[in-house]
């Protein structure tokens, strides 16, 4: 192959060591734009591009991958795939006339623009020549709006032959009208996305493919949003119906995902129906769980009657002393308290209840040392008439009162003491997040087994993310605030520039500057990089706040990301979030609610004490259960 078709070829059909080439290249002429050439390991393997491409397989492949990673580590955040398709598709010649690169400097997107053109021709040609009505696009397509089919029945009485043909030509252009304005909503979503990748030089050719389908799932979800929507449902005007339709049409085109989620919610209310009531069903399991405790009381006491019946026979029997011995041991061993373990404890209902008492107790123990005195006086409360009571089973002798005793316990422990307090959190999270499609009680079940199912520095990102914390940036598997994205930070912000007056060319100060402007507090960060500033500390912060405030969002897009990475799907379906995205864009809207977010605080202390317990498994259980029972009575509240 020639050194010109290495070049006028698409890189998908060259070799790999032509790959590395022509990407270290074009991000060579990156980084030449910005002036950012210094790296050290740039300049150990720059040379290597002075051989030429024709000489490639000359280059030892391992220095030839170090110089691309170090050239793909200087030029982010944009992708190697990227600026060597922006250089070929500027440097390859036109193919002939209708080569259009004048409209998109990507071939994918080229194609993007010119089906939105198209779009645009059929819209316009059936709004200016087509036979449409104002009527006819108020009632819609004949076969979904009642009040269309009964206007051509009326019709077809006068003429049949010629309603035929024209209720048809109708159809035909009422749906060319609606698909394609769902076309140009979905075309309109994919070059708007496509163009904020092009222009931070992070677009990836591998997602060019997917633009038709996002285009094809646009005009569908279009043309179902503007036409199964019965007319009645936009208005009874003739105006507002006409405009609810079209902007449906657009609005379903734009976001597909949005008539995803109606469906999906559909989908979600059909299967409530054959479901069981969750109140009925929480009602029916702890009526067999009580039958449970009593059966197993009724054959326990059984056995031990039989056991005494039989010791007392052959008591009376037995004539040697010693065997009467041997008796009246063998009968208090079966008589007596089984040995502690697991076995011993399922074979006495009483003992078993007594065990859950105990960790119920427990468990009312940790989440006390972490609620706030005035929210914790109920739990207390319960807590002092459950010791108290456990106290008294305990010192009872006798087997049957003893077992009495556990039965009235075993309906004591069924109580759940911080259901009023959960309730009230959800209570707090409905309003915020019914834009999103988000139940609260899902997000509730999330946070609570993210904090046990993470390890620790996943735990502390999500914990941080959530609650809009300070974190250490080394939680980041890579921190997005280096030398070059400093350096255009200061740039659009020139009043830091000028109040910092930073040294341009010392990239280790630059990276200093970077971490301590975010790092530190306004009145730590004056004192390390504002004492040559003229003006006073408060001039000094307002100089320096935008900057700071670009380089923390920019630190946030990376924990976000790391977020996304570590939410498994359990947490994503506990949820009932489309997507991770929308998990974390229903924290934002939690926080900007003072009471929302102290009911998130409180959640993560409640749960952090469940991570830290000896007995994870059980208190998580137990939280979880107290969470379901608190959604079931929100859900039966006016």
């Amino acid at each position: 192959m020639s050194v010109s078709d290495l070049y006028t070829r698409p890189i998908e059909q060259v070799d790999c060591r032509a790959k590395l080439y022509r990407q270290c290249e074009a991000m060579l002429g990156v980084l030449s734009n910005r002036s950012a050439l210094s790296r050290a390991a740039i300049d150990e393997h720059i040379g290597l591009l002075d051989t030429g491409i024709e000489a490639r397989n000359d280059i030892p492949i391992r220095d030839l991958i170090r110089l691309h990673r170090a050239l793909a580590e200087g030029i982010k955040p944009e992708l190697p795939q990227s600026a060597e398709l922006l250089q070929w598709e500027s440097v390859r010649p036109k193919k002939g006339l209708f080569d259009l690169k004048f409209l998109a400097p990507v071939s994918a997107i080229r194609k993007v623009m010119v089906f939105a053109i198209i779009c645009f021709v059929v819209f316009f040609l059936i709004l200016i020549f087509g036979p449409l009505t104002h009527n006819d696009v108020v009632n819609g397509i004949p076969l979904f709006n009642k009040n269309s089919s009964e206007a051509a029945e009326l019709v077809c009485e006068r003429s049949a032959f010629s309603c035929f043909l024209l209720e048809h030509a109708k159809i035909i252009n009422l749906t060319f009208f609606y698909v394609s304005l769902s076309a140009i909503g979905a075309c309109f979503a994919t070059l708007y996305t496509a163009n904020s990748f092009v222009s931070d030089g992070s677009y990836d050719p591998r997602h060019g493919s997917s633009y038709a389908i996002r285009i094809g799932l646009g005009m569908i979800a279009g043309f179902l949003l503007s036409q199964v929507i019965p007319g009645s449902a936009t208005g009874g005007n003739g105006d507002l119906v006409l405009f609810g339709r079209a902007v449906l049409a657009l609005l379903g085109g734009f976001a597909g995902d949005l008539v995803h989620g109606i469906l999906q919610k559909l989908v979600h209310a059909v299967e409530t129906i054959f479901q069981e009531n969750p109140r009925d069903m929480i009602a029916r399991m702890r009526h067999e769980a009580e039958q449970r405790e009593q059966t197993a009381m009724a054959q326990h006491e059984a056995k031990q009657a039989a056991n005494m019946m039989g010791f007392a026979a052959q008591f009376h029997s037995a004539t040697d002393p010693g065997f009467r011995t041997e008796l009246v041991n063998d009968f208090l061993k079966r008589m007596g308290v089984p040995p502690n373990t697991d076995e011993a404890k399922a074979s006495d209902p009483g003992r078993a209840t007594l065990d859950k008492a105990e960790a119920l107790a427990g468990f009312l123990r940790r989440m006390l040392e972490v609620l706030p005195p005035n929210e914790g006086k109920p739990v207390r409360d319960k807590l002092t008439r459950l010791e108290q009571e456990i106290a008294r089973v305990r010192g009872i002798a006798n087997r049957g009162d003893f077992l009495t005793a556990a039965a009235k316990l075993a309906v004591e422990i069924t109580s759940e003491p911080l259901q009023d307090l959960l309730a009230d959190s959800l209570g707090k999270f409905k309003l915020p997040l019914a834009a999103l499609g988000i139940t609260p009680a899902g997000l509730t079940l999330s946070i609570v087994t993210m904090a046990v199912q993470t390890g620790s520095e996943a735990y502390r990102r999500w914990k941080a993310r959530v609650l809009n914390t300070p974190y250490d940036p080394r939680l980041l598997p890579v921190d997005l605030i280096d030398t070059t994205a400093i350096k255009a930070a200061l740039s659009a912000h020139p009043n830091a520039q000028t109040a910092l007056q930073p040294p341009m060319g010392n990239m280790a100060m630059l990276n200093q500057l970077g971490g301590a402007i975010v790092d530190l507090d306004p009145a730590a960060f004056y004192q390390r990089f504002g004492q040559n500033f003229k003006g006073t500390p408060q001039e000094f912060e307002t100089a320096v706040a935008p900057l700071r405030a670009a380089l923390q969002k920019l630190r946030n897009l990376e924990l976000d990301r790391a977020v996304s990475t570590d939410i498994p799907d359990q947490v994503l379906t506990l949820s009932g979030a489309a997507d991770r995205k929308t998990i974390l864009q229903s924290f934002d809207a939690l926080q900007n609610d003072p009471a929302s977010l102290a009911a998130m605080e409180r959640l993560f202390l409640m749960a952090g004490a469940a991570r830290d317990a000896d007995t994870t498994d059980g208190d998580l259980q137990r939280l979880v259960a107290t969470i379901n029972s608190a959604a079931t009575q929100g859900a039966g509240q006016p």
